[in-house]
């Protein structure tokens, strides 16, 4: 009897956690395209302000090391240049950050 509520609790447990990443996923998917379709209009200034905020939330969510992460940098890295902040670029879109999004087939 033990056993089996100590199991249920386990996976009742389990199910949660599921549903926060799912909902995590959401935020994080519709934050994003408020990013892209302010830098794809080209309102870049508002585009930085945006994605600065998602990559705390990124962070957050999902932990540095994660493709959502990954992903919200490289958007970064495109923001600065179209700004001409070209060392922020470099940093935002280093090696590191490309690698993780090619592996995860999230870029080519």
């Amino acid at each position: 009897m033990k056993s089996t509520l100590i199991r249920h609790f386990v996976f009742l447990i389990a199910i949660l956690f599921c549903i926060q990443v799912q909902a995590n996923e959401e935020e994080w998917s519709k934050r994003k395209l408020t990013s892209d379709q302010l830098y794809n209009d080209g309102y870049y200034d508002q585009a930085l302000i945006q994605t600065k905020k998602l990559l705390d939330y990124s962070l957050q969510a999902f932990g540095k090391d994660s493709e959502y992460t990954a992903a919200t940098h490289n958007l970064l890295g495109l923001i600065y240049k179209k700004n001409n902040y070209w060392a922020e670029a470099r940093r935002e879109r280093s090696e590191e950050h490309t690698s993780e999004l090619q592996s995860r087939s999230l870029i080519s």
